[in-house]
């Protein structure tokens, strides 16, 4: 059935529906008393109004187990409740809500894409790519609505801070401050300010503060949370003496100042690179919707460029478009930032590593990727690690042979597929549907001609002939058939029944064909070593971020009185994304060796700007003290902050325009590949038909 038939159909339904209840209403209203109607109404205005976010949040908590027992929607839901359960501070309750409803969003909106696809297009190739990207823009949707919860949370935070300062002001008590700041703030940072204060007011507050660190929300609240311990624990001495203002600064205050600025530069980077890249995906995902509509009017506007779509160049065309496609959401979500990346990482290579589990697979694996004593392996390690991707290189190993044999056999598969569509249009001409209702004598006869091509050139194969021995075939049968051309146009008709037998005999599988699938196994074989390369030039912006912050950091711990260089890396380890293994392996290491581990530190970070910090902790470790080594680093952080905006603004540019170059590529290559390919492809055929022409003259 035509699709618009059905949309037309669906479109009547609801417009009947509506009357009906319009209908009702009117029955009802007439029946109403007007005098007891409105003191209904002014009794139904004092009692207290619930709010349609706290009734829509309780239906979605009474889903939540339902939904937990279907199959393929309790992964997705066990996904976002686990990135939700720190934002919420453990309220079972709202995790499970919020977790319910974004995953209802979620599904409604990749069930209405599904419905889109299979309403408004016909090919099965193109409903299978749209049903893919659906499963892909769930993910996206699902990182949209988390990051803006994020995002609450950053605002949320810095309005927290300024409020704790206030309080801070009159008690000069953290716990107590925190608890007074808490009341006057939004129940979601309200929980978190509690929950801090509850575990700096514990019996032993450090073991407390490490399981707070591994279910912190982000970086910034284990900054506050270790800061406002070391208050805590030796007390708020004077920072600086002599300044401005010819009093002594707290160092709880200077903390919190310094928190909030990172906060807010942090802030500042999501928000550009959301309203900028925020619908750049939906952009790329767009041209599997106009593929069709394309492919249809160039089809029935020039009907030559049928022949382009249905041959193996418009089968390539449309390969190369969902190639692009796919590289295009895998670079935008690389692009959209790394912050959350390893988690997302950890979960793609869990199939990989249990395939390895099983002992014939990881033989095979051991013979596919190179010995841990090569060159070779130590090169890819190497990339492994300036990518900062948590996996191994038999790992890396496996996904490029399983992606290039996937892609191996996918393009065999395309070539097998349109060696036999070629054959099927010999046998079965298209045009037989478009005159199967003829109108005048000359469509009549064109039908019927139309039809008996393929019933000779089928019988001609039926028979076996040779080569010879088709032209006498054809002549035979094409005597005495009323819709033939007589003379020399009958003479041409059975030399292009010849060549069509022809044509469908020499449709086989070819050597070229198979050096395009190895093109395909070669270039399929590099894609994780580019993604490599593409995600170690967007670390390199983070890493600049991540060490601005370092700074930070240092400069807030370097004024207390008692603080040492190994507690300053692991102040380090404890806000870094980054650079966090790194630093774990050189907090493992200090032991043997503060000097030996922080050049080895340096060695394997190789960033000038972390390495100036390791230089200072090398020298803060053995000669001088800390606070001499750092004694100019509040003097440089004012032009460190208007630098820091410059080289924000550069980057964020950069991420843009790289976004938007991948974002608008499959769009522009849909236009080119269904639009301007077939033009030229058209004009050559007709440069060859006048050709012909003239040469005949």
């Amino acid at each position: 059935m035509n699709p618009l038939y059905i949309l037309l159909a669906v479109i009547v339904f609801l417009v009947l529906i509506l009357a009906l209840f319009v209908v009702m209403l009117l029955i009802v209203q007439s029946r109403i008393d007007p005098v007891a109607y409105k003191e209904l109404q002014k009794l139904k205005r004092l009692l207290p109004k619930q709010r349609k976010n706290r009734s829509w949040n309780l239906l979605a908590e009474q889903l939540y187990p339902l939904m937990r027992k279907i199959p393929i929607i309790q992964n997705l839901l066990a996904g976002i409740r686990n990135r939700l359960m720190t934002l919420y501070a453990d309220n079972e309750n709202l995790v499970r809500a919020q977790s319910a409803s974004m995953t209802m969003t979620i599904c409604s909106i990749i069930i209405g894409i599904w419905l889109m696809a299979l309403l408004f297009t016909s090919s099965w190739m193109i409903r299978i790519g749209i049903i893919l990207a659906a499963v892909y823009m769930g993910t996206v949707i699902a990182d949209l609505l988390i990051g803006r919860r994020e995002k609450k949370l950053l605002y949320g935070l810095s309005g927290l801070l300024l409020d704790l300062r206030h309080e801070y002001h009159q008690t000069h008590m953290v716990i107590e401050s925190l608890e007074r700041a808490s009341e006057r703030t939004s129940p979601l940072i309200a929980a978190h300010a509690r929950k801090l204060a509850e575990v700096l007011a514990s019996v032993d507050p450090e073991e407390e503060l490490r399981k707070y660190y591994d279910e912190a929300p982000n970086r910034y609240t284990k900054l506050l949370a270790g800061i406002s311990h070391l208050i805590l624990e030796n007390g708020d001495g004077a920072w600086q003496k002599g300044d401005s203002a010819g009093g002594e600064r707290s160092l709880y205050l200077n903390a919190l100042s310094k928190i909030n600025e990172e906060i807010r530069m942090d802030i500042l980077r999501r928000e550009r690179l959301d309203a900028q890249l925020a619908g750049i995906v939906f952009v790329a995902f767009s041209p599997l919707f106009f593929i069709e509509p394309l492919r249809n009017w160039g089809e029935s506007s020039f009907p030559v460029m049928g022949d382009y779509y249905a041959s193996r160049w418009g089968m390539y065309s449309l390969f190369i478009l969902y190639a692009l496609m796919g590289a295009g959401f895998a670079g935008l979500r690389l692009v959209r930032g790394l912050d959350g990346a390893r988690g997302r990482a950890a979960s793609e290579r869990g199939i990989v590593r249990r395939m390895l589990r099983i002992p014939v697979f990881n033989r095979w694996a051991d013979r596919l990727s190179p010995p841990d004593y090569t060159a070779k392996y130590f090169r890819t390690w190497s990339q492994i690690k300036d990518a900062n991707v948590p996996i191994s290189v038999k790992e890396l190993y496996v996904n490029k042979w399983l992606l290039a044999i996937c892609a191996f056999l996918l393009i065999m598969t395309i070539q097998f597929y349109m060696h036999d569509a070629a054959r099927d249009r010999i046998i079965y001409p298209p045009q037989l549907a478009a005159s199967a209702e003829p109108v005048t004598t000359a469509d009549y006869h064109e039908a019927q001609r139309t039809e008996f091509e393929g019933q000779a050139v089928q019988e001609a194969l039926r028979l076996e002939l040779s080569d010879a021995e088709v032209l006498p075939f054809m002549k035979e049968l094409a005597q005495g058939k009323p819709f033939l051309p007589l003379g020399y146009e009958t003479d041409k008709f059975v030399e292009e029944l010849v060549e069509q037998v022809e044509t469908y005999r020499s449709e086989t599988y070819r050597w070229h064909e198979l050096l395009v699938a190895l093109a395909a196994f070669y270039i399929a074989f590099s894609i994780p070593n580019l993604m490599l390369f593409f995600r170690r030039s967007m670390r390199k912006w983070e890493m600049q971020n991540e060490a601005d912050g370092f700074t930070a950091v240092v400069s807030i711990l370097s004024g207390l009185p008692r603080i040492s260089v190994i507690e300053i890396l692991d102040w380090m380890h404890r806000y870094s994304h980054i650079f966090e293994p790194q630093l774990l392996r050189c907090l493992i290491d200090y032991e043997a060796g503060p000097w030996t581990a922080l050049e080895r530190l340096k060695e394997e970070v190789k960033f000038i700007a972390l390495e100036r910090i390791i230089d200072r902790l090398q020298v803060a470790a053995e000669l001088i003290p800390i606070k001499k080594a750092f004694d100019d680093i509040e003097k440089e952080r004012s032009f460190d902050l208007e630098q820091r905006k410059l080289q924000y603004e550069g980057m964020i540019n950069r991420k843009i325009s790289i976004g938007k170059m991948i974002g608008f590529l499959p769009l522009q290559a849909t236009f080119a590949l269904y639009l301007m390919v077939p033009f030229g492809y058209m004009a050559i055929q007709q440069l060859g038909d006048l050709a012909g022409v003239t040469g005949g003259l």
